[in-house]
């Protein structure tokens, strides 16, 4: 894994540059913290493809589509204006370490921050230590070309001396703050040992690299590979398995297994489709990010906005179906009494930092992956002694009018509601920008997350209808908690009520979490309100969880208001906004693939059957589409698609009215 390289000639001019400079400058505290992530080595062993001292780096700008190149000086080089940059100001020090691909977030003194990637790197080792090249200058620097101009966006405005805040130094007219979003010299999870023998504390650079003011924008890398498993995995588990699948199975009758098994198949490409993108770009707002970059301002608005309202929609579902849980127990308790407990409960737990949640949410999960896991074991042990009694057999799977007792038709028709259930695979993509190693954990969790949804979702569907006949699987309630009370089993069906009770709240957990990172990375592309990408010190960002949650509070009205109806209006609603959100991520993934291929560049992570599976994705979930048209209860969510298509259009319109629309598939003339 790369990390920051210098020469000795590197750091015995940096160490002089820092001695000779004032104290004010901070030049030697900077030095101190670079060079604990450095490995020092001869010029001839340096890799062309890391930015060292003196390299010429090319940057692009996603959201205006600009580009701009500067080098990597020493102090008495620097010129901002023409592309020469201190190595000692905070975006210099962010951008060593970095390779083609990564990211870094730059926030000018006024403006919001601004998602900058390097594209290019033009090592130049006459000027990194090599004595035997000829100079051009007295520092040995060569610059080849002239730099491209800055948009005056990126520059201070000058400020006399007195005017400067106190608590940063600004060098070389920079953007006050510069964060490393995807740098191999931080984020290394074994560093090199420095000259001085010692390993690294990556935490130490990043928190010198945000050298922010008072209000920082920058989130905290928390999540480890166990986090973001359990994540993905929980946030599938949930309304969809343990309260939707009554619906699917009155509909389709055991011919519901077929219909899991071939929507986890398209779950799965579709996640392969995502992991690729983010794991050779692991930042943060994941598919409204690449939508930004490689379909246009408006694609990346309309995903991200479509990805915040529907886990706005999923956690309304979540919370009417928590009022449904607690009425197992306590049948007088209003739906939206629950609702709201539970509503202010998990929102006071996502305002701790990215690493309480990710342990919370992996008990969550663990407790619902146990409680399926036993159940499949227990369910498997009645069949095989007879314990459940004479009705209890695998044949209850053809018995009650065949595998298809509704015919293709039934199955067709459940598949709407089967697809709500994958619905929160997709939180793999919005964990990236806070995994500790996204490149390693991000390709596991998509690879594995998709067998163990599939082996809990068909497995526990194969136990519940050998248990007992389709036909009796009550709507009301749980059906596995009906199951173990029809067994008598009032323990069982009480624990199993408190695990399935824990689902709910553990996918609004996700779901809360999802939508303060989607908000947040909307404000840092200038697609929502620039307070939203405020972060408070323990890397959260509040404004945005808060405006989230006032949202979903409509959830709570709507079960107060319609109590009887809310969970299947929700999950209609829900289904429609994760038909766009899929849609897009295999549109965007074919502009990924065609950039690529375009630059000559490969990814880490290939997807499965580019560019086939894309349209089969795609066609598939046309498909689905059709069927909720052709479908009473979820017609309405059809008609609405449109419309909300056409709001989010007019409010892009609204708040860029320079900028022209671009819809997915076409490139951004901005």
């Amino acid at each position: 894994m790369n990390t920051c390289y210098l020469t000795e000639t590197d750091v015995d001019r940096l160490e002089r540059h820092a001695a000779q400079a004032s104290p004010q400058s901070g030049y030697q505290t900077m030095l101190d913290t670079l060079l604990e992530h450095a490995a020092v080595v001869e010029a001839a062993d340096i890799d062309p493809s890391v930015v060292t001292m003196n390299s010429t780096v090319t940057l692009s700008n996603p959201s205006s589509g600009e580009h701009m190149t500067w080098t990597v000086v020493y102090p008495p080089n620097a010129d901002f204006a023409q592309g020469r940059l201190n190595v000692f100001s905070p975006v210099g020090l962010a951008l060593l370490g970095t390779t083609p691909g990564d990211e870094i977030r730059v926030t000018p003194p006024s403006g919001a921050a601004q998602t900058l990637r390097i594209e290019e790197i033009v090592f130049q080792p006459e000027a990194a230590g090599c004595a035997s090249a000829p100079s051009a200058h007295p520092s040995g620097l060569t610059v080849p070309g002239a730099p491209r101009k800055l948009k005056s966006t990126f520059v201070r405005q000058r400020l006399a001396p007195h005017q400067y805040p106190r608590e940063i130094v600004f060098v070389d007219d920079l953007p006050k703050t510069a964060t490393v979003l995807s740098s191999p010299c931080i984020n290394a999870q074994a560093p090199r040992p420095d000259r001085r023998g010692t390993a690294p504390d990556s935490t130490r650079m990043e928190k010198h690299v945000a050298v922010a003011g008072n209000t920082d924008t920058s989130l905290r890398r928390g999540l480890k590979n166990r986090h973001i498993q359990l994540i993905a995995l929980g946030g599938a588990i949930g309304t969809g398995l343990f309260l939707g699948i009554a619906q699917t199975i009155r509909m389709a009758g055991p011919s519901v297994l077929l219909g899991y098994a071939l929507a986890g198949g398209i779950a799965f490409l579709i996640m392969r489709q995502l992991g690729e993108m983010v794991v050779d770009e692991p930042v943060a707002g994941a598919f409204s990010y690449f939508a930004n970059k490689y379909c246009g301002h408006f694609a990346g608005f309309l995903s991200g906005w479509n990805y915040w309202v529907l886990y706005i929609l999923v956690g309304m579902a979540e919370l009417s179906a928590v009022g449904i849980y607690i009425q197992y127990w306590w049948p007088g308790v209003p739906t939206w009494a629950s609702a709201l407990t539970c509503f202010v409960l998990v929102n006071a737990i996502n305002l701790g930092s990215v690493k309480s949640y990710g342990e919370m949410e992996f008990w969550f999960s663990i407790v619902k992956v146990a409680a399926i896991a036993g159940m499949i074991a227990f369910g498997g042990y009645l069949l095989l002694s007879g314990a459940a009694g004479p009705q209890a057999s695998i044949a209850n799977l053809w018995r009650h009018g065949g595998f298809f007792p509704n015919g293709a038709h039934g199955l067709a028709m459940a598949m709407a509601v089967i697809m709500f259930s994958f619905g929160g695979l997709e939180l793999i993509g919005i964990t990236a920008a806070e995994a500790d190693d996204p490149h390693k954990s991000i390709p596991r969790a998509t690879n594995q997350v998709i067998y163990r949804i599939l082996i809990f979702y068909v497995g526990a569907l194969a136990v519940l209808l050998s248990l007992y006949p389709w036909q009796k699987v009550a709507s009301g309630s749980s059906p596995f908690v009906m199951i173990f009370h029809v067994m008598n089993s009032n323990v069982l069906a009480t624990v199993l009520n408190v695990v399935v009770l824990t689902a709910a709240l553990s996918v609004y957990n996700s779901g809360v979490y999802s939508n303060s990172r989607m908000l947040y990375a909307l404000a840092q592309q200038r697609s929502a309100p620039r307070a939203l990408g405020a972060v408070n010190r323990r890397g959260v960002p509040v404004a945005a969880l808060a405006a989230s949650a006032a949202v979903t509070g409509i959830g709570v009205v709507v079960n107060y208001a319609m109590p009887a109806k809310a969970f299947e209006l929700l999950m209609g609603l829900v289904v429609s906004a994760l038909l766009i959100n899929w849609a897009m991520i295999s549109i965007i993934h074919l502009r990924f693939r065609q950039h690529k291929r375009a630059t000559g560049q490969t990814t880490r992570f290939a997807s499965v059957g580019y560019p086939l599976t894309n349209y089969l994705c795609l066609g598939f979930l046309a498909a689905i589409l059709i069927v909720m048209y052709r479908t009473p209860g979820l017609r309405i969510s059809v008609y609405l698609i449109p419309v909300w298509l056409a709001v989010l259009a007019v409010s892009y319109r609204l708040r860029q009215p320079d900028t022209q629309l671009t819809m997915p598939g076409v490139a951004s003339r901005r």
